[in-house]
């Protein structure tokens, strides 16, 4: 008899991942392995999604829990990680329906590393699923802002306002306009 692949099980991970105690770096890599599914599983199967979804939020939450408290010079995991943690955290919760702890985890994000771009743009994605077109007008504005202040190699992507899912809602905005304008501009300067 084959044995099965059980990658996606809970079981996979308490076996060969996570050990007992597992750190905060431990939990983000394990969290964006299950993202990883979940960008591979697309727009197909759901349920599987869905399940990837969830493991994804639960291991970068924990991990968040467990670095959010201390300070940056504390913490076990490194800044670009802590970026792409709080990122990948802010957008699953946003996908997944829970609008306010995603505006809280990012608003704060935003306070406590204010040059970082992509803090912003997922804040913009957020507040643009939620209905607040100025607020996603507003952080969409600072986040292209910011990444033009950027050298070219610290840039982070940021997507095309015109064409993302968070901002279809804003397409018609009177201020999208201006938004696109500097798109054009942050992609022409690289």
């Amino acid at each position: 008899m084959e044995q099965q692949d059980n990658i996606g099980s809970s079981t996979y991970h308490e076996q060969c991942l996570v050990p007992s105690v597992p750190s905060a770096l431990q939990l983000f890599r394990i969290g964006m392995q299950c993202f990883e599914r979940v960008v591979a599983v697309g727009a197909g199967d759901q349920e599987v999604r869905l399940h990837f979804e969830q493991e994804s939020l639960e291991y970068l939450r924990k991990a968040y829990e467990l670095e959010s408290g201390l300070p940056m010079c504390e913490r076990m995991v490194f800044m670009s990680d802590w970026r792409a943690l709080i990122m990948h955290l802010g957008i699953l919760l946003c996908s997944m329906g829970q609008l306010d702890e995603a505006t809280d985890i990012l608003s704060h994000a935003c306070e406590e590393d204010a040059a970082f771009p992509g803090h912003r743009y997922s804040l913009a994605c957020v507040h643009g699923v939620a209905g607040r077109p100025q607020e996603a007008l507003c952080e969409l504005e600072a986040a292209y802002r910011l990444q033009l202040l950027l050298p070219e190699k610290s840039q982070v992507l940021l997507g095309n306002p015109l064409n993302e899912w968070c901002f279809k809602g804003l397409k018609d905005h009177p201020g999208m306009d201006r938004i696109a304008q500097l798109y054009l501009v942050k992609t022409l300067s690289c």
